[in-house]
């Protein structure tokens, strides 16, 4: 770890946090946080001032660290991580990134990994809240970088202060904070941290993009103007999500099986809107993290919906067709996971579409498998299908998670099927997720 030199004790970075968590309430009478840790000086202070926040309130803070074991060393960085904070009485947790690919990956697949595994992290132990070390700094190279690819307002907006994510709200109470302001902070409560040495290798685009700002401030072009900046188009945003909501309460039918089919009034509105819908039905189906963005939604909002080019296309592992007026839009039924052994206590995001668990002991489940419809027998799918909707093609449930065993189709919950007299676990669906989730629908299997 190393020492920053600073003086005094700066009080904005307290202020700046506290305005952001009161934005972020309600939270539970005795609030529980979990932070992510990276060691360096952002999380650090965040870790410390949300431990202090929350034990204000009868709560408590766990820190949490990703050890992506990308460079050598950093089981001992994080060891020394959790030794730093036990000295202020913060429980620390070290989670492993256990992928044998680990070694070849890019910075956004173990962006990717560390949000999933502090996802589960918090599902497992109950925790709703977790926090990052996001700040001004950050925010300001996001915009800027996001500007570069040509990004619209949601891009213009950089990094939301807030996500709902499957099982946790996650909060960024530091984006109106410089980096130089909390590392001053930090200094002045005398704790050191560590420096990632990949903040300066020049191979990575915001390493890039922080050095060029250095000589775009000399032109007005700073960190506060372009936070600034930020806060308008999330404004902006905002304003077009709500419209955005609105129509789809109204014109999208969601089914339990995932697709959906969405009414052709709902094209009536501005173009923006409309291409919002889609991409957030998209989303959802699809089980994607974003929308499908640029010129490819473009094409297909243009050729299917505007000027009916076309009657059917994919994008975003979504299969869309016209029917009649309306579109629907399902799964596609290829790259979906592979069979998957269910034992009692089982637990999966499915797809990143259904959430199934098993209710420990339901013993009949062990011996079944996961598996999309789509690979039980023909007979039974031909059965489900009739079962469900004789008006609907075959391929919107190809893609529906089905429990299978020795003997065949054990249920199609979603579809209402299963087989009599078995000790079956029952699903039950949850509500339609914001395009912002991990999971755009969410379903349990309890």
């Amino acid at each position: 770890m190393i020492e920053c030199p600073g003086a005094g004790r700066p009080t904005e970075p307290l202020y700046r946090f506290s305005q952001a968590m009161d934005a972020a309430e309600p939270f539970e009478r005795q609030p529980r946080l979990a932070v992510a840790v990276s060691g360096g000086a952002d999380s650090m202070a965040l870790c410390l001032m949300a431990a202090a926040w929350a034990r204000h309130r009868g709560g408590d803070v766990d820190a949490v660290t990703v050890d992506h074991r990308l460079r050598r060393g950093s089981g001992a960085e994080a060891d020394r991580v959790g030794q730093a904070l036990r000295r202020w009485g913060i429980r620390h947790h070290v989670l492993v990134w256990d992928d044998a690919s680990r070694n070849s990956a890019s910075q956004a697949a173990a962006r990717t990994a560390r949000y999933r595994l502090l996802v589960d992290w918090c599902r497992d132990h109950g925790v709703l809240h977790v926090l990052t070390g996001h700040n001004a700094s950050d925010q300001s190279e996001t915009v800027v970088m996001r500007l570069a690819r040509g990004r619209c307002v949601d891009g213009l907006a950089g990094i939301a202060p807030m996500l709902e994510l499957s099982h946790v709200r996650l909060l960024r109470p530091l984006l109106g904070v410089s980096a130089e302001t909390v590392r001053a902070w930090l200094a002045a409560q005398g704790q050191a941290w560590i420096e990632d040495p990949s903040n300066e290798d020049p191979r990575f685009e915001r390493v890039r993009v922080r050095k060029a700002m250095r000589s775009c401030a000399a032109a007005g072009l700073t960190a506060t103007r372009l936070a600034e900046t930020a806060a308008h188009a999330a404004e902006v945003r905002e304003a077009l999500e709500a419209q955005v909501a609105q129509v789809l309460a109204r014109t999208v039918r969601l089914h339990p099986a995932g697709f959906a089919i969405v009414a052709g009034q709902a094209f009536d509105a501005p173009v923006e809107i409309g291409r919002r819908v889609l991409a957030r039905v998209l989303t959802a189906v699809g089980g994607r993290a974003y929308p499908p963005r640029g010129a490819a939604l473009d094409r297909l909002f243009t050729d299917l919906v505007k000027e009916d080019r076309c009657r059917r296309a994919t994008l975003g592992r979504c299969r869309t067709e016209r029917i009649g007026d309306d579109i629907l839009v399902c799964r596609e039924a290829r790259n979906l996971p592979p069979p998957i052994p269910v034992a009692a206590g089982f637990q999966s995001d499915w797809d990143g579409r259904f959430r199934v668990s098993v209710r420990p002991g339901r013993e009949a489940a062990d011996r079944a498998m996961l598996v999309p419809l789509g690979e039980a027998s023909a007979e039974d799918c031909v059965s489900v299908c009739a079962a469900a909707d004789r008006n609907l093609p075959r391929y919107v449930f190809a893609s529906v998670p089905a429990l299978v065993d020795e003997c065949g189709l054990v249920a199609a919950p979603h579809l209402g099927v299963r087989r009599a007299g078995g000790d079956v676990p029952r699903f039950e669906r949850a509500a339609f997720r914001p395009p912002n989730t991990l999971l755009g629908l969410g379903y349990f299997l309890a």
